[in-house]
């Protein structure tokens, strides 16, 4: 299967619409306005200037598919990092999630082996997605448990989530998935 990340691009924002939907975004406080939604895709193509994080369209060959991140962020006195992804309904279940997840592991455990980089990738995945859910212990996470967590960041609206955490510097691959970064 030819999974790979490709940063995000201006491109990218036919992607995001697709994805803002009731059923994709069900788990995350339903769809966007435009405006938002333009919002958003702003930060994204501004993310890598920040040495924090980063942004990726999912391909599945030449075709996005997906969406998938990184990035800093304080979580209970901890610097850490934060990964959270989307797979369009037409491609989900065929594995894509577990391959662009791999390759988004490879990427940011490069990334934590530079100096004063967060040692954790976490995933806060609602405790009611199930697949999502799945999917962090297919990666390797370790669950540590239920929390409330602000989803977007700075908006005061609290998502019950799990907590995944994945220890950056156990460099073990995950059981199954395979991808790579473009």
């Amino acid at each position: 299967m030819d999974v790979h990340l490709e940063p995000w691009s201006e491109s990218a924002l036919g992607l995001l619409r697709r994805i803002n939907t009731p059923r994709m975004r069900h788990y995350v406080g339903g769809p966007e306005s435009e405006e938002e939604l333009l919002a958003r895709h702003r930060r994204y193509l501004a993310m890598p200037e920040t040495g924090r994080g980063c942004m990726f369209a999912v391909l599945l060959g030449d075709e996005m598919v997906g969406s998938i991140a990184y990035h800093q962020r304080d979580w209970q006195e901890e610097r850490i990092y934060e990964t959270g992804w989307n797979v369009l309904p037409p491609y989900q279940g065929r594995g894509i999630a577990a391959a662009a997840g791999t390759a988004l592991i490879a990427v940011v455990r490069e990334a934590a082996g530079q100096p004063d980089r967060p040692r954790h990738l976490h995933a806060f995945p609602s405790v009611e997605n199930a697949p999502s859910n799945a999917l962090c212990n297919r990666l390797g996470f370790t669950l540590l448990g239920a929390c409330d967590f602000e989803y977007p960041v700075g908006s005061g609206t609290l998502m019950h989530s799990n907590d995944w955490r994945l220890d950056l510097a156990d460099s073990a691959p995950p059981s199954r998935g395979h991808g790579e970064t473009r």
